[in-house]
């Protein structure tokens, strides 16, 4: 069992505090395990806390699902990760979140840090007045590993 939170901040495109949280029950087999390329799902639980600086736009707070697929394709001195996420609330499956990030991580002179270089999307079904439904972000980061 685990906790994960995928991300925290603000955006001020769509003008919400970032911060699902899903809880997943049972970590699953991968559906494809090779040498170098990795297939992943999850089915979990979430709770979607969405508060708006606009009065005119109403604040979510809702459980719901968390589903999602990971694919990691390994090189010998890269990795190329895509994950995708899709996560509606019960209260209005109508009313979903579905984000999307793709990156290239590349190793730096000591093996436990990397620079990862990409993309991401955050599309809302159902955004605040006047804010958009898709949030695209380029990034670049320095991660460090522990394993």
């Amino acid at each position: 069992m685990r906790w994960s939170v995928i991300d925290w901040g603000y955006s001020p495109v769509i003008d919400v505090p970032l911060h699902p949280c899903s809880y997943e029950p049972k970590q699953t087999p991968p559906l494809l395990k090779e040498a170098k390329e990795t297939l992943t799902a999850r089915l979990g639980l979430s709770f979607r806390n969405e508060n708006y600086r606009s009065p005119l736009t109403p604040d979510i707070n809702a459980a719901g699902l968390d589903v999602g697929i990971n694919h990691t394709l390994t090189f010998d001195s890269a990795a190329l990760v895509n994950r995708v996420s899709f996560v509606p609330s019960f209260n209005d499956f109508a009313n979903f979140r579905l984000t999307h990030e793709s990156f290239l991580e590349l190793p730096i002179a000591a093996s436990q840090w990397k620079l990862r270089l990409g993309i991401n999307n955050d599309y809302n079904s159902k955004p605040g007045k006047g804010v958009d439904k898709l949030d695209t972000g380029y990034f670049t980061r320095l991660v460090l590993s522990w394993k």
